[in-house]
């Protein structure tokens, strides 16, 4: 696929998406896990890239899908990531990273509550001063844009509708408190360009 890129359009920068082997002092994480995953000991873990040398020697730039759901855990994870790629010299980018909420789940939790937009607002909050800090990371992209129908995706933040809720707005269009966050740093990206 990368020679069939390269052929086609040789300025073309290739990617990949990555985020390693991550172990803990518990199990090694599975794909199927999600949210069930403890992270509660992220400092612990130990990680891996998820390929050999000859692979990343492909790419151009090296990126990873990291999503970190605990608070407190955005800067240790996103600093673990560059740590194990570092060493093969090209930029990274987080391909998606984010959080989940329903928009007003915040009247009857406490913040802290996975899927409340209190605590979707800080996990973004958390992982924007962690990217700042780390100039190897040179992009990331929030995940995503809308809520979007997902019927296998039961949890009690879908309210029962079997909806994503990884949106910077709800599925009618609505901004949640997250989309403000990224408004904020688009905005200081622009001003750091001009």
């Amino acid at each position: 696929a990368v020679a069939l890129v390269r052929s086609s359009d040789a300025t073309r920068l290739v990617s990949s998406a990555d985020h390693g082997h991550r172990k803990t002092s518990k199990r090694e994480r599975q794909p199927d896990d999600g949210d069930e995953f403890d992270e509660s000991e992220i400092s612990q873990e130990t990680w891996t890239p998820g390929h050999p040398q000859s692979f990343y020697d492909l790419f151009d730039v090296l990126a990873g899908n990291l999503y970190v759901s605990g608070l407190g855990d955005g800067t240790v994870a996103y600093t673990k990531f560059v740590q194990m790629l570092r060493h093969l010299n090209k930029p990274l980018m987080i391909s998606e990273f984010g959080s989940m909420s329903v928009s007003g789940a915040d009247l009857n939790r406490p913040s802290d509550v996975l899927g409340t937009e209190a605590r979707h607002e800080l996990i973004f909050r958390e992982a924007y001063r962690a990217f700042h800090g780390l100039p190897e990371i040179v992009g990331w992209t929030p995940w995503c844009l809308m809520d979007i129908r997902v019927p296998m995706h039961w949890r009690w933040y879908n309210k029962g509708l079997g909806v994503f809720r990884y949106g910077l707005l709800d599925e009618s269009w609505n901004e949640k408190r997250v989309f403000r966050v990224v408004k904020e740093e688009i905005a200081k990206l622009k001003a750091h360009f001009q």
